[in-house]
């Protein structure tokens, strides 16, 4: 038992009934998410081999490293010790499964024949414990034969090394995550700690301390689908201790050929399908960019739970999709439709769209920005300034009622969100404190061509500069691409049908003294096609000033920004051209 009163699961796979075994790794599946396992049939003397090897390969000059390229972004030789990121590094191969891509992944890094014949030998025991572990999930549900179900999925395999020095105990070498596969099987480190799991019922982590001769198992973001939500994708990180510490990874990530979704022995009338299935280019952007960009079900959780995604995946990312989100089906889709024709109209019609704030008004194609034109509205929760819109572009009465219904309903999911991220703090009530604060508009159309894809000819890498943002981008044409902070490489948010994209911006920043990470965030053109969004941002007070309330500071979290209000925080932005965050140094107290 850790010291948060939660007993970690030790499963030993040797002696009990198949039956028996079946139900206890369901269990410790769906409570934790993950367990160990003992008597796993990987042989400790492999184990110690692999582990020698592993630290061997990790002593190679680093132009020998940077060899091993990704097959996928993020496959390869990544996380490289940096100012950013400085405790660790890893090598990877993308199928563990394929005797081609060990050899290329040995050749890559002058691994000797003795050391290949070991990694070939572990491949294949874990490759094997995988599958077993994965047909016992599926017999406990009573499933039918799936030998053949798990035999065609890539094995990721990554190892680690954690530059940990004295100076680094108990910060973090790995930010809280879950796996973005089916099934993980890690041999971590006998002689150093550090790995934490968080529990799912309270939301703490708790420590899972090194065993030897065992492996600790964890579900991921797959399983999550494939079992419609039964399985729990378990969050975890790693912290520092005073030692170097060494893992070996390995993902059984999911089907790459086909779609992966519930089967119906899981889907009923009480158990209704939770998630959508995922394509095959879906799965390679979640292997490709180890991440899997978090969706929240704003209608099936907890207000205490729900509040607690929400700024988790705010605090790691400062973005998030929402499902269930209230904001009808339908009228997400007259929206869409009504923003099509408004672009329609003639030049000198669209131009009538003039600025209240700078860029708050039309902005034409130019040679600077060939592909990107935009209408937009200052403040769509005043009736006033809606109307002004309407009669700008000569709006139809159908659509001026499309638009206040709309800006009605984000307004509100704006607000909503925002005030479950301040009760995430235990703030007191905040009902009155984003009500006054406007709500930007502004609606875009990308005239994307085929000489221009592959570029970053949408909208160039920024933050945006209010508190919150919700975004209806095209379920039909990619090319949102967030960074992810803690290693600075982008990601795609692939469409999602239904779903509204939620950007936290650089007043979010400044209200949390630092915790709430604004995006930084792009347009890339992917494909020749016209793509359109619709994106609603919360700004912040206009004639007073906001600065973080007294919750975020203390004295190990100074006061990091001087109050500003965001009309003069926009004009700061605009006066120097820093749109990429950077122009929070300016009112920095640092």
């Amino acid at each position: 038992m850790s010291n948060t009163g939660v007993v970690f699961p030790t499963i030993d796979l040797g002696e009990v009934s198949d039956e028996i075994l079946n139900q206890k790794l369901r269990e410790a599946g769906e409570r934790l998410g993950c367990f160990r396992v003992i008597n796993h049939g990987v042989s400790l003397s492999l184990m110690s081999e692999m582990k020698k090897t592993v630290m061997d390969l990790f002593e190679r000059p680093y132009e020998v490293k940077v060899r091993n390229t990704d097959v996928l972004p993020g496959s390869g030789y990544r996380f490289r010790p940096s100012e950013t990121n400085p405790n660790y590094e890893a090598l990877g191969l993308l199928d563990l499964a394929s005797p081609q891509a060990l050899n290329t992944f040995c050749d890559q890094l002058d691994a000797s024949a003795e050391q290949r014949e070991i990694m070939l030998k572990y491949a294949e025991a874990i490759h094997g414990l995988a599958k077993d572990l994965s047909r016992r999930l599926a017999e406990s549900y009573g499933l039918a034969d799936t030998t053949n179900f798990f035999k065609s999925w890539p094995i990721q395999f990554s190892i680690n090394k954690y530059h940990f020095k004295p100076e680094t105990v108990g910060k973090v070498g790995v930010q809280a995550h879950t796996d973005f596969g089916f099934l993980t099987i890690l041999q971590d480190d006998e002689n150093v700690g550090g790995f934490e799991a968080m529990d799912p019922s309270s939301g703490t982590f708790f420590p899972l301390s090194p065993l030897t001769n065992s492996l600790a198992i964890n579900l991921g973001d797959m399983a999550t689908i494939w079992s419609n939500g039964r399985l729990g994708s378990v969050k975890h990180r790693v912290r520092c201790e005073a030692k170097t510490r060494f893992s070996i990874v390995s993902f059984l990530l999911g089907p790459v050929d086909t779609d992966l979704e519930a089967p119906s022995e899981f889907v009923d009338a009480e158990h209704p399908r939770q998630r959508p299935l995922f394509s095959n280019s879906t799965l390679k952007i979640m292997s490709a960019t180890s991440v899997f960009f978090p969706t929240i079900d704003l209608g099936q959780v907890s207000d205490e739970m729900l509040n607690q995604k929400l700024r988790e995946a705010s605090e790691r990312w400062g973005c998030y999709r929402v499902i269930n989100h209230g904001v009808s089906l339908s009228l997400m889709s007259d929206m869409k439709k009504t923003i099509m024709d408004l672009f329609e109209r003639p030049y000198e019609v669209k131009v009538r769209n003039t600025d209240v704030q700078q860029w708050s008004g039309y902005t034409a194609q130019s040679e600077i920005n060939p592909y990107n034109e935009a209408l937009g509205l200052y403040d769509t929760a005043s009736p006033q300034a809606v109307n002004t819109f309407c009669d700008q572009l000569e709006a139809s009465q159908e659509q001026r009622d499309i638009m206040v219904k709309y800006a009605e309903a984000i307004r509100g999911l704006a607000k909503d969100l925002s005030r479950r991220l301040a009760e995430s703090y235990g703030l007191a009530d905040t009902t009155n404190f984003f009500k006054s604060w406007p709500s930007e508009f502004r609606i875009h159309k990308y005239h994307f061509k085929a000489e221009a894809v592959g570029k970053p000819s949408g909208v160039n890498l920024h933050t945006d500069w209010g508190f919150l943002t919700i975004l209806q981008d095209d379920e039909n044409v990619g090319g949102l691409e967030a960074m992810d902070p803690s290693s600075e490489t982008f990601f795609p948010l692939p469409p999602l049908a239904n779903s509204l994209a939620i950007n936290l911006g650089d007043m979010a920043t400044i209200w949390s003294n630092g915790r709430l990470c604004n995006v930084k965030h792009r347009v890339q053109c992917n494909e020749a096609k016209t793509r359109f969004s619709i994106a609603s941002f919360l700004l912040g007070p206009m004639d007073t000033d906001l600065e973080a309330p007294s919750e975020f500071v203390d004295a190990e979290h100074p006061r990091l920004y001087k109050a500003i209000s965001h009309k003069r925080y926009r004009s700061l932005r605009m006066a120097t051209n820093l749109h990429d965050g950077e122009a929070l140094k300016l009112i920095s107290y640092e």
